[in-house]
């Protein structure tokens, strides 16, 4: 019964968040909706249709990260993770990972996965071909750095938990 539930609250979000705001699916003004989803305007670019994604969640997310520090969890963590970041790898129904981003996963003893004599690794994914961002802008692997560097600052919090302690560079 819960997860019958469930699946109709995605189903709803689905279909609010692909709804356009002229033909009701949002608030029409931008604001947000009786605090229980969030809505945003697109740029004022007039060649293309206005698009508000409302977004219900049970509890409020702390982040919208996707290393959520710890204080996220459940489907409040998934949601908003999928949501605004995407994975180089995602599980499949039995837990196995499966690219999504990458064009494949690194395999131990190839040139995508190899380990020192020293006990370090050098771990490297291929981006699939033709990814863009939201706007049109390609993903590239600079935008995984940045990322990196973003989460491995002392002063956001996650620089001292795996897997980014462990990252050389």
């Amino acid at each position: 019964m819960r997860r019958a539930g469930l699946i109709a609250l995605v189903l709803a979000w689905m279909v609010m968040a692909c709804t356009s705001a002229s033909s009701g699916g949002g608030t029409g003004g931008g604001a947000p909706s009786s605090g229980s989803g969030t809505t945003a305007q697109a740029p004022a670019d007039t060649s293309k249709p206005q698009r508000v994604m409302v977004m219900a969640t049970r509890v409020e997310p702390k982040t919208i990260a996707a290393r959520g520090l710890g204080q996220n969890t459940g489907v409040a963590l998934y949601l908003t993770k999928r949501v605004f970041n995407a994975d180089l790898a995602l599980l499949d129904d039995q837990g196995t990972p499966r690219p999504y981003l990458a064009d494949s996963l690194p395999q131990l003893n190839t040139d995508t996965w190899k380990v020192n004599a020293d006990g370090t690794m050098e771990t490297n994914y291929h981006l699939r071909p033709n990814l863009v961002w939201h706007d049109g802008q390609p993903l590239t692997a600079d935008d995984f750095v940045f990322a990196f560097q973003v989460y491995a600052r002392q002063d956001l919090g996650t620089a001292n938990s795996p897997p980014i302690n462990l990252i050389q560079d």
